[in-house]
């Protein structure tokens, strides 16, 4: 069998035109170098600049033994534009891609729409549901079927120098007044360029962004109705009420706004996602940020800053002694509805979400994993550090808003977030009208 991964990258007509785009191009099967038919299943999954992606691909293509190819389709890397490449493919039924990488907030829409296999009677016969950590295992989950595989879990978490706290005599704070104060003593005292980054784009990485600084303070943007009928069947897909109006909603938003007032925060974050935040903070270039657990394995490879020098935080409250909230984040593997080789998709997720091909991608890229078996393994911990902090952070996190019209709800909290760090809404002004926006929007989803 080739030993080269074939890769795949979609082409800007692609991404523009949707379903009048030019199809994904993947034959079936193919002749391998010693005459054996090869099946070929195209996996789409976004841009991992740690190379995890390619190597568990690589490992799984050398190991199989049954003439199954997994070629990598690469995606955007930002999830709405993933979102948006992969529902032009699936909205139209096309059968070139077989597995895919899907946000766990998309599970109800990818059901509902039937673009997605039931994956539940194979998930019972061929896994351990009990395995998985609860709350990924609850991002599968709709009407009470499993439509995925848990295949990373994350969560939000504070990066910062550890260096630099040190050298101006600073504690490691636990509050966003305290994490302000921070950022200003320790940028003009080390002359660093920046205090404090984070996502505040109008993309679904400020949503996930806007979501931590509401629920530090103790707000709430949804309510939901929840069936559960087992241990592991929450079905939280069906909106209730929009409870976002709230002076502690207000009071979180306030917190980011003032990070940005006070020149903690330059007003650039208005316009960072996770690469441009990612990039400075490994330049050297700010204090704090708030990112992803895969930003620890992009530091010392290359960087200006190494894992040595970088401290890591849960994400702050409002005040004091408030429980500290992570959004969740984290990926699915999901077989598309439309794909002729379900036999062949299900045998190269079974590999991908096992222990030993979840070790080897926390080690490579700080992808969190999914089984609570992991987080035993002293040796896992002793690599990366930031696993038993990580666990504690997915244990306490939220998931944003899970709902088959997700896709209508985030644009108008991440558009929200950035106006209010840009000073052009005050965060009461803002609250409000996303409350009333998203009312009317719930109305018009219930007929």
């Amino acid at each position: 069998m080739n030993n080269q991964i074939p890769s795949m990258r979609p082409t800007r007509r692609q991404f523009i035109g949707g379903a009048a785009g030019a199809a994904i191009a993947a034959p079936m099967l193919t002749r391998s170098a010693m005459g054996q038919d090869v099946q070929r299943l195209v996996f789409a999954v976004p841009v991992d600049n740690s190379g995890a992606n390619r190597e568990l691909v690589e490992a799984f293509n050398q190991s199989n033994g049954s003439g199954i190819e997994v070629v990598i389709f690469e995606m955007p890397a930002r999830s709405d534009e993933h979102r948006t490449l992969i529902e032009s493919e699936l909205n139209v039924g096309r059968e070139e891609i077989d597995v895919f990488a899907a946000d766990v907030v998309w599970t109800s829409q990818l059901a509902v729409n039937g673009w997605v296999r039931n994956l539940t009677s194979r998930f019972y016969a061929e896994a351990d549901p009990g395995e998985f950590l609860q709350a990924p295992m609850n991002s599968i989950l709709f009407r009470n079927q499993m439509w995925g595989v848990p295949w990373f879990t994350d969560a939000g978490m504070v990066f910062y120098r550890r260096d630099l706290l040190e050298q101006a005599g600073v504690a490691v704070p636990t509050t966003w007044a305290e994490l302000q104060e921070a950022a200003n003593t320790v940028r003009q005292a080390t002359g660093t360029a920046h205090g404090f980054l984070f996502q505040g784009a109008s993309y679904e990485g400020g949503t996930a962004n806007a979501c931590e600084f509401i629920w530090s303070g103790g707000g709430r943007i949804m309510t939901q109705q929840r069936q559960v009928f087992d241990a592991y069947s929450t079905d939280s897909s069906h909106p209730n009420d929009i409870s976002l109006n709230s002076a502690a909603t207000v009071a979180g938003l306030n917190a980011a706004r003032s990070l940005v007032e006070s020149g903690a925060s330059p007003l650039e974050v208005t316009a960072m996602d996770e690469t441009m935040s990612n990039d400075a903070f490994l330049a050297g270039d700010a204090v704090f940020l708030r990112s992803w657990p895969s930003l620890y394995a992009l530091a010392g490879t290359g960087s200006a800053v190494s894992r040595d020098q970088i401290g890591i935080m849960l994400i702050p409250a409002v005040e004091a002694g408030q429980q500290s909230t992570s959004c969740l984040g984290g990926w699915n593997l999901m077989i598309s509805a439309f794909s002729s080789k379900v036999d062949a998709a299900w045998q190269f997720i079974s590999y991908a979400t096992s222990a030993e091909a979840q070790s080897a991608r926390a080690r490579t890229g700080a992808f969190l994993p999914t089984r609570g078996a992991l987080y035993e393994d002293a040796s896992l911990a002793a690599d990366v550090p930031l696993v038993e902090l990580g666990r504690t952070a997915v244990e306490t996190s939220r998931t944003r808003p899970a709902s088959v019209i997700y896709p209508q709800v985030s644009p108008r909290i991440s558009l929200t977030f950035n106006r209010i760090l840009k000073g052009e809404w005050s965060a009461d002004e803002g609250v409000q009208l996303l409350s009333d926006d998203l009312n009317v929007l719930m109305r018009r989803s219930r007929g």
